[in-house]
């Protein structure tokens, strides 16, 4: 599906709590307030803050009304306002009450379905029964009610990690405890290469507490899971809009994206990976992954400006009209190989069965000769094949390739860069 990248929208105005009659517990509440998009995507908080400033205490039989300004500029759908109370336990937001007029600035809570976050959940993987591929999935189940529904963003919280341990056709048993009022509940299921134990995407609803999710039932995209951590506007500094990761933390989302330039002046249609220093050993750039494991790392790496490309593939030049001939590739300058691959090097044999993997971003000969050797493998994307019963042997590795050597005397190891 396309994704729209647009400008977060502006957290709203000043927020006030006033209590009132009602039938709410006595007790102390926590509440933000949150804008959404017209996608339905979250803008930013209130800046009043969590505790700080959006804490009220109430007797029994009490009501809480929440008012809060608009956000200034972009216009949006409505809002979500987020509750915890310590009565349902915690000190993190369990709930939210969703506001579906843009034009509606104020919130009365006064009944008591401030329901705690869905609670342990109860799973039963099995390698058969449907069409989860090989791999690891989050789990994370949400009460709906007819005003909202309930949210977990405890630091561990409701996500639950499964394994489908071998081939093609998984699925998993999952129950859980009745939420009071809830009308019905999401289960989301995501696979750890498209989302994250903060982040879901993709979720399917059931009114039961149990469900078997075989990968084949209806499932709908959560807009929500498509934003990071923070998310801010610095159109006024040149850039359209950008997703910041607080604690080197990854954003996921299911889409093509397309990032295209206004007709007329000079508007440019960019991807921008920025390093926040020099200094910093982080990486800026795009790496291109399936299932999760990198195969090619195009960008900058470490605390240099040197632009770096890494893989475990082949490069092919391909063209799509055949009017035009072969693809080309045209080098300008010489193509100088760093310094350290011109010379051999020795590898420093480990215990037995001795793994060697190949991190040096280049492909490389490994040499194998002495000693008493049982068996030579290469390993490539988890799949190990012997090569040789005894030395001397040789094996070509590419970038992200691994040799095992099995042995009972201590062989010699070389490894030549090409």
């Amino acid at each position: 599906m396309p994704l729209e990248i647009t400008r977060a929208l502006s957290p709203v105005g000043a927020v006030t709590l006033s209590p009132g009659s009602g039938s709410l517990s006595a007790g102390t509440y926590v509440i933000g307030v949150v804008p959404l998009s017209v996608s339905g995507v979250e803008g930013q908080f209130d800046p009043l803050g969590y505790v700080q400033a959006n804490t009220i205490t109430v007797d029994a039989n009490s009501s809480i009304t929440v008012s809060w300004a608009q956000p200034l500029g972009r216009v949006g759908s409505g809002y979500r306002v987020y509750i915890w109370s310590a009565a349902t336990g915690g000190n993190y937001y369990q709930r939210y009450y969703t506001v579906s007029s843009w034009m509606t600035t104020t919130l009365t809570i006064s009944a008591n379905t401030i329901a705690g976050p869905v609670g342990t959940l109860t799973i039963s993987p099995k390698t058969t029964g449907g069409s989860l591929r090989r791999g690891w999935y989050w789990l994370d189940v949400r009460a709906v009610f007819s005003d909202g529904e309930t949210i977990d963003q405890s630091a561990n919280g409701n996500r639950t990690a499964f394994q489908i341990a071998v081939g093609n056709h998984g699925s998993v048993a999952v129950s859980w405890p009745a939420v009071a009022h809830a009308n019905f509940y999401k289960v989301y299921l995501d696979s750890m290469t498209t989302g994250t134990s903060r982040t879901h995407m993709l979720y399917t609803t059931t009114p039961s507490t149990s469900i078997i999710l075989t990968g084949e039932e209806p499932y709908s995209p959560d807009p929500a899971g498509m934003i990071g951590d923070v998310e801010e506007d610095y159109s006024a500094a040149g850039i359209f809009s950008q997703i910041v990761t607080t604690s080197n933390a990854k954003s996921f989302f299911g889409a093509d994206v397309q990032i295209t330039a206004q007709p007329g002046g000079n508007n440019d249609a960019s991807y921008q990976a920025n390093k926040h220093s020099l200094s910093d050993n982080t990486f800026a750039g795009l790496d291109l992954r399936v299932e999760g494991s990198m195969y090619w790392r195009f960008g900058i790496n470490g605390p240099t400006t040197d632009l770096v490309l890494s893989n475990r593939g082949i490069i092919v030049l391909a063209v799509t009209d055949t009017t035009q001939g072969i693809g080309t590739l045209t080098i300008n300058g010489a193509i100088n190989p760093a310094g350290s691959r011109t010379t051999q090097s020795a590898i420093t044999v480990g215990t037995s069965p001795f793994t060697y993997t190949n991190n040096d971003d280049a492909a490389e000969v490994v040499y194998v000769f002495g000693g008493a050797v049982s068996n030579v493998s290469v390993v490539r994307n988890n799949t190990t094949t012997q090569l040789a019963a005894a030395s001397p042997a040789q094996v070509l590795l590419s970038a992200g390739d691994a040799v095992q050597v099995t042995y009972s005397s201590v062989p010699t190891m070389v490894k030549v860069p090409i």
